[in-house]
């Protein structure tokens, strides 16, 4: 597997709309451990061998996995898959010659996304504190693309060692997606060239954070406050402060803050919450 390319650029929206299948995006990110069979994968997976089979066989016929080898077993043919490349990405120019369909791909990616996570955020909620993966987070960042590219490179590095399973105790399978995109770009009125808005406001000092369920450590609060920002915040479902958060420290980084669901903080960062509009719901747990 030493020898798999780092990038995989998708040419046609049927390649695009493959990878928007979340369970093609495991199956994939679990042949990067090594050539495995459907019947490996599917035992991996808990599933069904004859669905797994099916995905694999679409994933190959698209031109996303191959066969590394065959071998004979029996009276049958064991096929042994692998991904065309550790990183798959979708090519400007398939953007630039479909752009509805490659939109539309993306917004099933999105939606899909989302609805996993609320399912599982809800799941996390019933469970002891820090016994589950769930989290989500929003920053906005001031960058060059030159130096995006850096930054995306040096967190994949981070990454890697991470995507296949090494079977160390408490390990579990968890989904992490990146969504980046350019602020001005969601202004029609700026210029498609600079960026600017004739008339534009300078950036206030807050930052909104809508979420599921969202987890704060006094270094996030810390952080906005030397920024000079005060965090809004709207969580649906679990809203959480780590201990080490004063409530000194919760007013001067906190906004406006809404919680419909869980609130897990101390009983005096709770009390600042209170003042700043957040009104717990109360949820009875399943």
């Amino acid at each position: 597997m030493d020898d798999l390319p780092e990038e995989y650029y998708v040419e046609t929206v049927e390649q695009l709309r493959s990878i928007a299948d979340e369970l093609r995006m495991r199956i994939g990110s679990l042949l990067l451990s090594g050539p495995m069979t459907a019947t490996q994968v599917a035992k991996s997976l808990g599933m069904a061998p004859s669905k797994i089979h099916y995905h694999l066989t679409e994933l190959e016929r698209v031109g996303l996995v191959k066969v590394a080898y065959t071998r004979q077993r029996g009276n049958l043919v064991e096929r042994y898959y692998i991904p065309v490349a550790r990183n798959i990405k979708v090519s400007q120019s398939l953007v630039s010659s479909s752009l509805d369909e490659v939109i539309s791909a993306s917004e099933e990616m999105v939606r899909q996304g989302a609805e996993d996570f609320i399912q599982a955020a809800r799941r996390a909620i019933a469970l002891p504190e820090g016994s589950a993966v769930t989290d989500i987070s929003n920053m906005i960042l001031w960058i060059t693309p030159e130096q995006y590219t850096e930054v995306y490179k040096a967190i994949y590095a981070i990454l890697r060692p991470y995507e296949v399973p090494h079977g160390t105790e408490g390990e579990r399978e968890v989904s992490l997606r990146l969504h980046v995109y350019e602020e001005r770009l969601l202004n029609p009125a700026s210029d498609p060239k600079t960026g600017e808005t004739p008339g534009a406001k300078p950036p206030d000092h807050s930052h909104s954070l809508p979420a599921g369920a969202l987890y704060l450590t006094r270094e996030d609060l810390e952080q906005a406050v030397a920024e000079g920002k005060r965090l809004d915040i709207s969580a649906v479902e679990l809203l959480a402060f780590d201990s080490a958060i004063t409530p000194e420290l919760a007013e001067r980084a906190l906004g406006s803050v809404r919680v419909n669901g869980i609130l897990r903080a101390s009983p005096d960062v709770k009390a600042v919450i209170q003042r700043k509009g957040g009104k717990p719901t109360p949820k009875h747990r399943k």
